[in-house]
């Protein structure tokens, strides 16, 4: 299963990068540039290019109402198995490489949205039992 990730510029293609950091998968995401000169057409090329190449079960883009969403969900029209996600984040995508569902995957993007309470007693940054740093 993979899925293909599109937002505008080069977001998706930085998402993936920053996933791989983290988890080292990149295999099962395939990210599309929406760059300035670019319509609906064009990404639905993208999507009918990488559908023909891969088992795609969604299209996770950056924001509702943008192009590469209302793109997604003309081509979605034609594709009954493609299921259409807004919201493309880090938070979103991480739960999908250790096999979560999207509706999974949504909770835990959703749940680790929150403000970080910064206070005296606590530590900017976490330190492991040698005190360096801990990504």
């Amino acid at each position: 299963m993979s899925y293909i990730l599109v937002g505008h510029g080069s977001y998706a293609v930085e998402i993936v990068h920053s996933c791989a950091m983290i988890t080292g998968e990149e295999g099962m995401f395939h990210p599309v540039v929406f760059s300035d000169d670019m319509s609906a057409s064009d990404l639905m090329d993208h999507f009918t290019t990488i559908f023909s190449e891969y088992d795609v079960s969604a299209i996770i883009v950056d924001i509702i109402g943008g192009t590469p969403c209302n793109a997604a969900l003309m081509f979605a029209t034609g594709h009954a198995n493609i299921e259409v996600v807004a919201g493309l984040s880090l938070p979103l995508v991480l739960p999908l490489v250790f096999g979560e569902t999207i509706e999974a995957a949504l909770t835990a993007a959703k749940e680790g949205l929150q403000k970080v309470d910064i206070t005296e007693e606590k530590a900017i940054m976490a330190k492991n039992e040698e005190g360096e740093e801990e990504n």
